[in-house]
C-alpha cells in the first residue's frame, strides 16, 4: 500500500485530524524547528524517499556522486603526497565530505519527522497495524532521534489499543496492559499517554464488570470480579494515571463500583438461595415446618426480590403441603364461666344526654363500644342502661348473636383476654370464657363462635354455654380471624404468612392449603366468600392493597386464582361489605371502591360503580354500612351516598360532623342511624342518633368516657366531679344507688377540652387553651348552679399548665408572657411578666411551683432559665422577677418544693437526673443520677419528694436529695397526686388500683383493685376513698 507524502508547498509536517476515540496528539509542536530542506514532490514508498536523497546505502560512495564516468587519471608522482594537486585535492575532499554529511543529516531529519507524522496519522485514525509498522521502522532507523521514546511508547500503545478499543476481550486487554505498561512506564515520553490510559484502563475494568453481571454461574462471576480488581489496580496506579486525570472518569468508576456491588450481592444471593433451599428441604424432611418458614423469612428479609423465585416457591409449596399434614386437632374441653366478682364499693357512670327531637320507635337498645368500655343505650332517648369496662386494647365491636332486636351480644375483654356473652338490655353476663392468650375478632357461624388465637389455635365455641371440646393447632401464628360462609361447610383461615388454610367448620380438619405467598402482618381482615369466589385483601405496599380473587368449587374447595390482583389505594383494615352482588371496600386513606361480583363471568370481579378511588395522605380507619342503595361511610366525618346503578355512579347526598372521627360502623334501624364518634378537639366520645332519611335531624346525643378535670368536695363534704368537657356532677346518695348520673350543668361549647381544674376556696375554675383560651367557673355562692364562661383572648393553644397563685390563676404562655387572671372576672389581676423573646421564638414553660409560703413562684423554661417571680402590689399590681439563674441542664418535669428547695428532673442523653436548688436564691445543688427517664413527678407530699421512672419504680427522696426508698410499680403508675392519710400515702394508679404505702419506708399497707385505669387525685369521703376512672366513672371504695 502506497503511503502519500506531505504536499510540496507545505514545508511543515501535516497535522492529521483527531480520531473519534483518541484525543488528537499534536505532531509538529512536539519537535524543535529544523532548517528547511528540499521536499520531495512525490514519494512512492519510504525506500524511494531514501533513494531520492542518495542515501539508499548509508552515505553511499562519494566519488559516484561528483565524478563523471569518463574521467582520466593523471600519472602520479613517485611520492603520492607530493604535488600541489594532491595537497589541494585532499582539502577539497574533506570539505566535500563535510558538506555531504550535513546534507545527509538535514535530509534524514526531515524524513524521520515525516515517518513519525505518518505513523501518528495512522494512530489517530485507528489504523493501528499501519502505525505500528511505521513506528517500528522509525525505531530501527533512527534510534537516536529525539522522538524515539515517544515512538516506542506509541508502538506499545498500538498493541494495547488494537485489543482494548474493540472491547471484545477485556481479559486480553488486561494481560497486555499488565505486560506492556511496566515495560514503558520509565520512558521519557510515557506522561504523554497517561490521558489515554485514563480512558483505556477504566474501560477494561468496566468490561469485566459487564461480563460479571451477565455471568451464568456465581463462580464465573466471582472470577470476573477478581479481574475487575486487577484492572482497578492499574487504574489507581499513580505511575500510570495520576488522580487528577481520574476525576473526569469518576462517573464511570462509580458505575463499576455499583456493578461489582450488585454482582457480589447476586453471588451471595445465589449462594444463600441454594443454602436456604437445601435447609428448607432438610427441615421439611424432619417435619420442622416452622424452622423451614424461618429459613425462608430470613432469606427474604435479606433478598425481598426472591419471593417469587421458582426454586424457592417450589420449596414453599412443599412446606404448605407439609403444613396441611401437621394441622392437628387437639382434644381438651373448656367451659364457660360466670362473671368475675364485682369490685367492692360503689360506682357512678357519669354521662350527659341532650335530646333535640322525639325518636321514632327503633327497637329496644343499642350496644356500642367507646374508648375502653361497652355501653348499653336506650335507642329511643339515648339513656345509658349499663356499662362494662373491656379494656382500651379491645378493637372488637359488640356483635349480636342473632339478627332479632334485643338479642344477646358478644363482647371481648382485652385486659383479661376473655370472651363474653351478655344480655343486651342489662349487660348481665350469660357466660365468660377466659381464652388465656391474645386472640383475633370472633366470627359467628350458626351456633358456633370461631376464634383464631395468635399462638396458632383455632377454636370452635358453643354459643349456648361457651364450651369447646377441641381446637385445631397450626404451626404458625394466626393474626386474623377466619373467613366464614353461611352456606358452606368450610372456613378460610389465613396464616400469619404464606398460606391460606381451608378448614372444615365442624371438625376443624384441614382440607387443603393454598399458597397465597403473603408476607407477615399484611392480611388483617378475614377473607370474604361470595358467589363462589373468595376475596382476600393483602396490604402489600406502604400505601396500597391487593385484592385477590380466588375461585372455589361448589363445596368451597379447590382454590385457584380467578383473575389478577386488583390494586386499591390505602390499606384495608376493616371488613369490606357484601350486599347482594356488590362488594364495597373502604381503606384507611379514604378510598371507596364498589365492585360487581358475577361468578358466571370471567373475570368475575369488575368495578361497576365509580366510587372514590383517590386517597388522602393520612391513614384513618373508616367504616362502611350498606343498606340497598344507601352507603354510609364514617371516617373523618359521616357521609351518606346513593349508589346509582343505572348511571354507575356514587353520589354523596349528605355529610356531617366535619372533623369528628368515627370509631364504629353506623347502625341502621328502621329510619334511624346510630353512630359513635370522637368530637374534634373535645375529650371522650359521643353516641348519637339521626334520622336516616334526613340526617340533619338529630334525635339525641350522649357523651360517654369523658375524663374528669378535677374532683373535689363541697362544703358538706359531698364529692363534686367536673369533667373535661365542662360538665358538673354532684355525687349524691341517690346517684350511688342508681349507678348513673346526669350533669347538673354542662357547657354548651362544643370541641372544647378543659385540661386543668383548680380550686380557690369554694370556687372551682377550669381552663381550656383552645379557642383563644376559655375559663369556666363554678361559684356555689351564686344563686344559680350554672357556671360562668369567659373568653380570655389568648393566643390559641399557647398556654402551659396553670396553677393557683394569690387567689388567682397563673398561666404561662408560649410567647414568653406569664399572666395572672382573676377567676371571678376572667381579666388580668396584675400586669403580666414577660421574658425577652425574639420574633417567632416559642417558650415552653414547665409547671411552676409556689414557694415562700405562697407569696412567690419558681418557674423554668426550655431556655434553661429558672426564675422566681412575686406579686408587687404598690401602684398597679404586677408580676416582677425576684431572681434568675441559668442551669447547665434542660428541665423536663414539673417543679416541686420541699423545705425551701425546688426539685426538678433534667434530661441527660441516656437517663434523667434529679436536681434541686434553693428557692430563695436559685443556687443549684449536686444532681442525683436516675436509672431511666422520669415518667411522673416530682411531687412534694408527706415531707418527701416522689417520682417514678421508666424502669417501673416509685422513688422517694428527702429534702437532702438522698433516696429513702423505692417500690416496684406492679399495680401501675401513679396518677394525680398522693393523698396523705395519717402516716400513709393513698395513691391511685393507671393500673386500676388504690395503693396504701407507708410514708416512712414505702411498705405496702394494702391494695384495692378497681378494675379499670384511674385518673386524678383520690379523695377521702366519710372514711372511704373516692377516685374517678379515666373513662369518667366515679368510684367509692373502702380504704385498702
Amino acid at each position: 500500500m502506497a503511503i502519500k507524502g506531505p504536499e510540496a508547498d507545505s514545508p511543515t509536517p501535516v497535522k492529521p485530524p483527531p480520531p473519534p476515540a483518541v484525543k488528537s496528539v499534536p505532531v509538529v509542536e512536539q519537535v524543535p524547528v529544523v532548517k528547511q530542506v528540499p521536499v520531495v514532490e512525490s514519494v512512492e514508498s519510504l525506500d524511494s524517499l531514501e533513494s531520492s536523497a542518495g542515501l539508499s546505502t548509508g552515505l553511499g560512495t562519494p566519488g559516484d556522486s561528483v565524478m563523471s564516468p569518463g574521467f582520466q587519471k593523471k600519472k602520479l608522482r613517485d611520492n603520492p603526497w607530493d604535488g600541489p594537486l594532491m595537497l589541494g585535492g585532499g582539502g577539497a575532499l574533506a570539505l566535500l565530505s563535510f558538506l555531504l554529511y550535513f546534507l545527509w543529516g538535514s535530509l534524514t531529519q526531515g524524513t524521520a519527522l515525516e515517518i513519525f507524522n505518518l505513523a501518528m496519522k495512522d494512530y489517530q485514525t485507528v489504523a493501528y497495524t499501519n502505525a505500528m509498522d511505521k513506528f517500528d521502522k522509525f525505531i530501527k532507523r533512527y534510534p537516536r532521534h529525539e522522538l524515539i521514546s515517544e515512538a516506542r511508547v506509541r508502538k506499545s500503545l498500538c498493541t494495547l489499543r488494537m485489543v482494548s478499543d474493540s472491547k471484545r476481550s477485556p481479559e486480553k486487554s488486561l494481560e497486555l496492559a499488565q505486560k506492556i505498561l511496566p515495560e514503558i512506564k520509565d520512558e521519557a515520553a510515557f506522561p504523554k499517554i497517561r490521558e489515554e490510559l485514563a480512558s483505556i484502563l477504566p474501560d477494561i475494568a468496566e468490561g469485566f464488570a459487564i461480563e460479571a453481571s451477565d455471568a451464568g454461574t456465581p463462580s464465573d462471576a466471582e472470577a470476573l470480579l477478581v479481574k475487575v480488581d486487577e484492572a482497578l489496580v492499574l487504574v489507581h496506579n499513580q505511575e500510570y494515571v495520576p488522580p487528577s486525570l481520574l476525576r473526569s472518569r469518576q462517573n464511570q468508576l462509580d458505575r463499576i463500583g455499583e456493578a461489582t456491588t450488585l454482582v457480589l450481592r447476586g453471588i451471595n444471593q445465589e449462594r444463600d438461595l441454594l443454602t436456604a433451599v437445601r435447609h428448607i428441604a432438610e427441615s421439611i424432611a424432619r417435619g420442622q415446618t416452622r424452622e423451614a418458614y424461618e429459613t425462608r423469612d430470613k432469606l427474604l428479609a435479606e433478598y425481598p426480590r426472591l419471593e417469587n423465585e421458582p426454586r424457592l416457591t417450589e420449596q414453599v409449596e412443599k412446606i404448605s403441603q407439609k403444613e396441611r399434614s401437621q394441622v392437628t386437632t387437639v382434644a381438651g374441653e373448656i367451659l364457660g364461666e360466670g362473671d368475675l366478682p364485682k369490685p367492692a364499693g360503689q360506682h357512678v357512670v357519669l354521662t350527659g344526654t341532650r335530646t333535640t327531637a322525639r325518636q321514632p320507635s327503633s327497637g329496644t337498645q343499642i350496644v356500642v363500644k367507646a374508648g375502653g368500655a361497652v355501653y348499653g343505650i336506650e335507642s329511643a332517648k339515648g339513656k345509658v342502661l349499663w356499662r362494662r369496662f373491656v379494656g382500651y386494647g379491645t378493637a372488637y365491636h359488640p356483635t349480636p348473636l342473632q339478627t332479632a332486636p334485643g338479642s344477646d351480644v358478644l363482647l371481648v375483654e382485652s385486659h383479661s383476654n376473655a370472651l363474653l356473652r351478655v344480655r343486651s338490655a342489662t349487660g348481665e353476663v350469660v357466660w365468660r370464657l377466659p381464652i388465656g392468650e391474645l386472640f383475633n375478632d370472633p366470627q359467628i357461624w350458626r351456633n358456633r363462635i370461631l376464634i383464631a388465637a395468635q399462638s396458632g389455635k383455632l377454636m370452635s365455641i358453643d354459643t349456648e354455654d361457651g364450651s369447646a371440646s377441641e381446637y385445631a393447632k397450626f404451626n404458625q401464628s394466626l393474626t386474623v380471624a377466619p373467613g366464614i360462609a353461611a352456606q358452606r361447610s368450610y372456613l378460610y383461615q389465613v396464616g400469619d404468612h404464606t398460606n391460606l388454610f381451608v378448614m372444615h367448620q365442624d371438625t376443624l380438619a384441614c382440607a387443603e392449603v393454598y399458597y397465597l405467598a403473603h408476607a407477615k402482618d399484611t392480611v388483617v381482615v378475614p377473607p370474604l366468600l361470595a358467589h363462589g369466589h373468595l376475596f382476600v385483601f393483602e396490604n402489600i405496599g406502604p400505601d396500597f392493597c391487593h385484592l385477590h380473587v380466588l375461585k372455589t368449587d361448589a363445596q368451597g374447595l379447590k382454590l385457584k386464582q380467578a383473575q389478577s390482583p386488583t390494586r386499591i389505594a390505602g390499606h384495608v383494615v376493616t371488613s369490606p361489605v357484601v350486599d347482594r352482588q356488590r362488594l364495597v371496600v373502604t381503606t384507611d386513606l379514604g378510598a371507596v371502591r364498589i365492585f360487581d361480583v358475577d361468578g358466571t363471568k370471567s373475570p368475575p370481579l369488575s368495578e361497576d360503580i365509580e366510587g372514590k378511588s383517590d386517597a388522602d395522605s393520612n391513614p384513618v380507619v373508616g367504616y362502611a354500612t350498606v343498606n340497598r342503595a344507601d352507603l354510609w361511610v364514617g371516617r373523618i366525618g359521616l357521609s351518606k351516598a346513593q349508589i346509582l346503578a343505572a348511571k354507575a355512579q356514587l353520589v354523596v347526598v349528605w355529610s356531617g360532623f366535619a372533623g369528628d372521627t368515627f370509631v364504629a360502623p353506623a347502625m341502621l334501624r328502621n329510619k334511624s342511624v346510630f353512630h359513635v364518634r370522637r368530637p374534634l378537639g373535645a375529650p371522650g366520645f359521643t353516641v348519637g342518633s339521626n334520622d336516616a332519611d334526613d340526617p340533619d335531624q338529630q334525635y339525641w346525643q350522649t357523651d360517654v368516657t369523658v375524663p374528669a378535670a378535677i374532683t373535689t368536695l363541697d362544703d358538706s363534704g359531698k364529692p363534686m366531679v367536673f369533667s373535661q368537657k365542662g360538665a358538673f356532677f354532684q355525687i349524691t346518695d341517690e346517684a350511688l344507688q342508681s349507678g348513673y348520673l346526669a350533669p347538673v350543668f354542662a357547657d354548651d361549647q362544643s370541641n372544647i377540652s378543659y385540661t386543668a381544674g383548680l380550686k380557690f376556696g369554694n370556687v372551682v375554675a377550669m381552663f381550656s387553651p383552645r379557642k383563644a383560651g376559655r375559663l369556666l367557673v363554678f361559684d356555689p355562692s351564686r344563686s344559680t348552679t350554672e357556671m360562668r364562661s369567659f373568653r380570655l383572648n389568648l393566643p390559641d393553644d399557647s398556654a402551659s399548665v396553670p396553677i393557683a397563685f394569690q387567689d388567682a390563676m397563673l398561666i404561662p404562655l408560649s410567647n414568653g408572657q406569664i399572666k395572672l387572671l382573676d377567676v371571678a372576672t376572667g381579666s388580668d389581676k396584675a400586669a403580666p411578666f414577660h421574658i425577652g423573646t425574639t420574633a417567632g421564638e416559642t417558650v415552653r414553660w414547665n409547671r411552676p411551683v409556689v414557694v415562700a409560703n405562697g407569696s412567690q413562684i419558681v418557674i423554668a423554661n426550655n431556655k434553661k432559665r429558672v426564675l422566681r417571680l412575686g406579686l408587687q402590689m404598690q401602684g398597679r399590681p404586677r408580676l416582677i422577677k425576684g431572681a434568675e439563674t441559668v442551669l447547665k441542664d434542660q428541665v423536663v418535669t414539673p417543679l416541686a418544693e420541699l423545705d425551701n428547695f425546688v426539685f426538678a428532673g433534667a434530661r441527660y442523653d441516656d437517663a434523667d437526673v434529679l436536681l434541686s436548688f434553693s428557692a430563695a436564691k436559685l443556687v443549684p445543688r449536686d444532681v442525683t443520677r436516675l436509672d431511666g427517664r422520669v415518667t411522673w413527678g416530682p411531687v412534694s407530699s408527706g415531707g418527701r419528694i416522689l417520682l417514678t421512672t421508666s424502669k417501673g419504680e416509685l422513688l422517694c427522696f428527702g429534702s437532702d436529695q438522698k433516696q429513702k426508698w423505692s417500690v416496684d410499680l406492679t399495680h401501675g403508675s401513679p396518677t394525680g397526686e398522693p393523698l396523705v392519710v395519717g402516716s400513709d400515702y393513698l395513691i391511685a394508679t393507671t393500673g386500676g388500683a388504690i395503693m396504701r404505702l407507708v410514708v416512712e419506708n414505702g411498705d405496702l399497707g394494702g391494695v384495692t383493685e378497681i378494675g379499670e385505669p384511674l385518673h386524678g387525685t383520690p379523695l377521702l369521703v366519710d372514711g372511704k376513698v373516692a377516685a374517678v376512672g379515666s373513662g369518667g366513672t366515679f368510684f367509692l371504695v373502702d380504704l385498702p
